[in-house]
């Protein structure tokens, strides 16, 4: 029975990437934002966490209408993300453009130096073209670290179209071993680290909170002396795209914790350029540090 709804979810999604394929590309984001809008305004999924977010990351600076705009503007771009993956393939012209030759140039000089390269995103613009705008400028594989759904069919199919976009997906079970092989075959990965990560994390200042975020970035680039970069995919119209990308400082006296907390402030302060393009919808401070009460 699970297996027949697991198929039976795929065939629907394929059914509608067929359909948004065809249909004009305005058409598709009127749809998203129309989308999105439904699910914040009228099936409030995950409402109160986002705004709860919200006001711990701006509630100093913003009144409540600001925050609230904010938060239903994310869930209208969060639809836009997910229409965008599906129609993947109709915006491949575009992604081949999003990388600022700048920022072109940084990576590919960062690669010649013969470490690696640590690129860190997080749930930022479309993190998704992002991945595929850094493989542009890579002659060898990038290798991207993704959860694995839960279905099968849509996990290969996301697969499908993230290395059709130039990246070399690691799933969840395989992941590590991946990264380590690429890394040491002085390859470029990537890693979307901004989310919660339990008790298995460092904890470092997030927008003036402290949130419990993953090492992993950091404990690679420390161990193979590789640059890191930060970057995101920043929307600017229907199927129009800029990056943003900065080079992360590394210190020869940097801990993991240190490290962490320089990439994150370089997200954070993307994100309170492009506050409506973040993902609110995560419990980003869930888990407090040793003897600190839940939020």
């Amino acid at each position: 029975m699970k297996n027949i709804v697991h198929l039976l979810s795929y065939l629907i999604i394929r059914v509608i990437c067929a359909i948004l394929t065809i249909l004009p590309l305005n058409f598709s984001y009127v749809l998203a934002r129309g989308l999105g809008n439904i699910v914040f305004h009228v099936l409030r999924y995950r409402r109160q966490v986002a705004m709860n977010n919200l006001h711990i990351a701006f509630g100093r600076e913003m009144d409540d209408a600001q925050l609230a705009e904010i938060g239903a503007e994310s869930y209208r771009q969060i639809a836009m993300t997910f229409i965008e993956l599906l129609i993947a393939p109709k915006l491949y012209k575009q992604i081949q453009h999003i990388l600022d030759p700048k920022h072109f140039s940084m990576i590919q000089g960062l690669l010649q130096e013969g470490k690696g390269l640590v690129t860190v995103s997080g749930h930022l613009g479309n993190w998704e073209l992002q991945g595929a705008a850094a493989a542009t400028a890579m002659t060898e594989p990038f290798t991207v670290a993704a959860v694995q759904q839960s279905n099968p069919y849509i996990d290969r199919f996301i697969t499908e179209r993230r290395n059709k976009m130039g990246m070399h997906v690691a799933g969840s079970k395989t992941a590590m071993k991946l990264l380590l092989v690429a890394l040491k075959n002085k390859q470029a990965i990537g890693l979307v680290a901004d989310q919660n990560a339990g008790m298995d994390a460092v904890f470092v200042d997030f927008f003036g909170k402290t949130a419990a975020t993953h090492p992993g970035p950091a404990q690679l680039a420390l161990k193979f002396g590789a640059p890191m970069v930060v970057g995101a995919a920043i929307r600017i119209g229907p199927g129009k795209f800029k990056t943003v990308a900065k080079q992360v400082e590394i210190k020869t006296d940097d801990t993991v914790e240190s490290l962490t907390q320089r990439h994150i402030k370089i997200l954070e302060g993307f994100i309170r350029q492009h506050p409506e393009q973040y993902f609110w919808l995560h419990r980003r401070w869930k888990t407090r540090p040793p003897g600190e009460l839940k939020i």
